[in-house]
């Protein structure tokens, strides 16, 4: 496996096709890659020829705020070039809202940023590390397809 290399076939020993690789990690000398089984695959491409529309496709690019998390709705790291480093979000800050959404998890963060499409304004709002409030306009990002 080599980061960089998603999207292709999954191989078993007998060179049949057992999957699909959709991701794989890099960095390391220890590659790991993520695969979805075939069987799933099929099952999805059939219902895109067949125009099937579900919540659970993602279809396109996500928003992207550009922050990593560490527990809660902690700020672990903000991406240089993005809207939240653009907006002075910073490593430590805990974010609060999102919009009129108050958020204290993890997965309410991501599903506030999910509900929305880059190009998307949204005010955020966030405390600093000692405590100070914060809240800006920001214009989402086109993320990473996940």
């Amino acid at each position: 496996m080599v980061g960089g290399y998603s999207g292709g076939a999954t191989y078993d020993a007998d060179g049949e096709v057992i999957g699909m690789t959709t991701a794989a990690s890099s960095g390391t000398a220890d590659i790991v890659g993520y695969a979805i089984p075939i069987a799933t695959v099929s099952s999805i491409v059939e219902d895109i020829d067949d125009g099937v529309r579900s919540a659970a496709y993602a279809y396109g690019y996500p928003a992207f705020l550009g922050i990593a998390l560490g527990d809660s709705t902690t700020v672990q790291d903000v991406y240089d070039g993005t809207p939240a480093a653009d907006a002075g979000l910073e490593a430590g800050d805990t974010i609060t809202a999102i919009g009129s959404a108050r958020v204290s998890t993890q997965a309410q963060l991501r599903t506030a940023i999910a509900q929305r499409r880059p190009g998307s304004r949204v005010s955020v709002s966030w405390s600093d590390s000692s405590g100070e409030s914060h809240s800006a306009t920001i214009t989402l990002a086109r993320g990473p397809v996940a």
